[in-house]
């Protein structure tokens, strides 16, 4: 046990993974540049984007905070189970109901430490929690479903389906999120930014807030035809050397922009700034 830990400091998820070589630095530094553009925890940003896999994350997120863990993916949960908070309490808190028994209710968390939550949490069921942490990119999708069933369940839900419409949406949305939509997009909402990264919906940065435009987690090659769509043929060799390419980019009818595309290993992110026409008035 290192002096850190041994005085009470609790090690991060990165500094744990990267320890046990379960991921490097490279990939480490890749995911925390996505958290930082989109929010999204560091643990569900590794599992989308392919570097770690779900129950090896699960063991070592149990393993550091002292929590029982769940693969949200392969837990079927009852209609009657989830009335026992309401919708709104569970889209607050980001929590699912998984069992009950009258006085016990096992509650699956994004953050299972939040102690203020489960408090408050009792109080309105009326039973103890017992929480389990689930990743949180899971909630997030049990959550959409729930919520375009009409917030409530007519039928077991079968989680694994969830994970398996995640994957057909990605497929399907490929031909609808063209680039110039989001660039209309950018505009259109005002936005500052409009960043694409794999493992995670794109997103605009509003009043230095992150709004994601979509459920969808783009992938890495949905990334690359992004990027071969923007780099001109006489920029393509510069960006395979340097691994960076920041330009200028006009859409008529639409803005100009500045665009940044960098490559970490074999993922591709990249960050458009909308260029805003200033109009002086002389006086």
């Amino acid at each position: 046990m290192s002096a850190d830990v041994g005085r009470g400091r609790r090690q991060r998820l990165g500094e744990i993974l990267t320890q046990n070589e379960v991921i490097n630095q490279s990939q480490l530094k890749e995911a925390l540049r996505v958290q930082s553009q989109t929010g999204e925890r560091l643990g569900s940003i590794l599992v989308q984007m392919g570097h770690v896999g779900i129950d090896e994350l699960l063991g070592f997120l149990g393993e550091q905070l002292s929590v029982a863990t769940a693969n949200l993916f392969q837990l079927t949960i009852k209609p009657e189970i989830i009335e026992v908070i309401s919708f709104d309490k569970m889209k607050e808190y980001k929590v699912l109901p998984l069992a009950d028994d009258g006085r016990n209710v096992t509650l699956a968390m994004v953050n299972p430490k939040d102690f203020s939550s489960i408090s408050a949490l009792e109080f309105i069921s009326g039973r103890s929690i017992q929480p389990v942490l689930v990743p949180s990119y899971q909630m997030n999708a049990a959550i959409k479903y729930i919520e375009d069933c009409g917030e409530r369940l007519d039928k077991p839900l079968n989680c694994a389906e969830l994970e398996g419409m995640k994957k057909v949406t990605c497929t399907a949305d490929a031909g609808h999120m063209e680039l110039k939509q989001l660039f209309k997009k950018l505009v259109t909402d005002n936005a500052a930014d409009l960043l694409l990264s794999a493992g995670v919906p794109p997103c605009l940065k509003k009043d230095n807030e992150i709004v994601r435009l979509s459920s969808t987690m783009l992938t890495p090659h949905q990334i690359k035809l992004y990027a071969d769509e923007l780099i001109s043929a006489d920029k393509v060799e510069e960006f395979e050397r340097e691994r960076e390419l920041d330009f200028a980019y006009t859409l008529p009818d639409t803005g100009r922009f500045r665009v940044n595309i960098y490559k970490q290993r074999n993922s591709i992110t990249i960050a458009i700034r909308h260029i805003m026409e200033i109009e002086f008035l002389c006086l």
